[in-house]
This record gives structure tokens, C-alpha cells and sequence, in this order.
């Protein structure tokens, strides 16, 4: 996705899924990343990963919607 945007997505996953899910951003050209850590994340639940211009300052956090 282009700078400065927002995008959904939907993963579907696995009913025996018991490990936590991370979410990585890499920009372009970037040798970084901005990394959610692990999340628990339930059927139906939202995640919101906002990347921080600053990688480091990136934010994520679950709920329901």
C-alpha cells in the first residue's frame, strides 16, 4: 500500500490456530520493519496496526468491532 493510506484485510485462520499472530510492515527500499509482536486475536476480533513514520512508534491493538 502507497503512504499515508489505510487498507482492510481479512485473514482467515486455522480452528487449531493457538499461536499468537504478528504483522510485520517493511517499506520499500526499507532495511527496517515495524513489528506487531504477538497478538491473541479471537473469530471476529479487529486488529489495527498503525506504522508510525517513525517504524519504532508503530502501534497494534485487538477488539471487537
Amino acid at each position: 500500500m502507497p503512504g499515508n493510506s489505510a487498507g482492510d484485510f481479512k485473514v482467515r485462520m486455522g480452528r487449531r490456530q493457538r499461536t499468537g499472530v504478528i504483522l510485520t510492515a517493511t517499506p520499500i527500499g526499507g532495511r527496517r520493519s515495524a513489528n506487531s509482536g504477538a497478538l491473541n486475536v479471537a473469530p471476529g476480533q479487529v486488529v489495527e496496526f498503525k506504522i508510525g513514520s517513525v517504524l519504532r512508534q508503530s502501534t497494534a491493538m485487538v477488539h471487537d468491532p
